[in-house]
């Protein structure tokens, strides 16, 4: 039987094509876990873009339909799995996700957003850099977001790419954490759960000296912590290495 010490389910933005590799392969580290995702419809502009009203009407459509679907799996934990998509509604607005899934499913539940702000208080962060491959207007959404969670955001970066995020080179994550990082910053935050991250956070956290999240990183922290599985993973970021909540 798959999934036998714990289930992890995610809903996927449709065009989303890293989270489930780089849940997996995470995974793959610990027996007994299962990794099960449902895809949410989202939106594009015919240039390729996101826009906020899409992910709001993402989530909306999500709560009504496919959550269900995914309960079926019988899963431990499920993780809204759009970074963007849970902090768009401003403050407090991935606590609403949150309610509207466990509502709907009787599951635990997370979202990426917020299992940042619980990595970053697990780091006692204070000082955050924020690198993202959004808009200017989602950035600066996300940088609100944190600033409303207590976080005090010393730079932020977007490169405005989302639509070319699929094919961008893994090595695009560690160039943007090299040029948000400031002396200022407590901890290096990297958005987006559409972002390949985890192959090159424990590299910038030997260059940087500090500590880096990503959002498929704390995302999957965070589940395995509600699921209650005590696992220590190496190369992954210090975020796997004792700490917790």
């Amino acid at each position: 039987m798959y999934g036998w010490r714990g289930r992890i389910g995610i809903l996927l933005p449709c065009a989303n094509t890293t989270m489930e590799p780089e849940f997996n392969r995470l995974a793959a580290e610990i027996p007994g876990l299962g990794i099960h995702c449902t895809r949410m419809h989202l939106e594009v502009t015919a240039e390729g873009d996101i826009t906020t009203e899409y992910l709001l009407d993402m989530e909306r459509l999500a709560t009504k339909t496919v959550v269900s679907e995914l309960a079926h799996a019988n899963v431990g934990v499920i993780v809204y799995g759009c970074t963007s998509g849970s902090f768009v509604g401003g403050p407090g607005w991935d606590g609403e996700i949150i309610e509207g899934i466990r509502k709907k499913t009787g599951i635990a539940t997370t979202t990426a957003t917020t299992a940042v702000v619980a990595a970053l208080r697990a780091f006692n962060a204070r000082k955050v850099a924020l690198g993202t491959p959004y808009d200017d207007e989602i950035t600066g959404l996300g940088k609100a977001f944190l600033e409303s969670e207590g976080f005090e955001v010393v730079n932020a970066i977007g490169l405005d790419i989302v639509p070319q995020l699929a094919d961008a080179p893994v090595g695009l994550a560690y160039q943007l954490g090299r040029k948000v990082d400031t002396p200022r910053a407590d901890c290096v935050f990297i958005s987006c759960t559409h972002f390949a991250t985890i192959d090159v956070i424990g590299m910038l956290e030997s260059d940087l000296g500090k500590p880096v999240i990503s959002a498929n990183q704390a995302s999957f922290w965070h589940a395995l912590q509600i699921l209650g599985v005590k696992a220590r993973l190496s190369r992954y970021g210090s975020l796997f290495e004792g700490v917790s909540i």
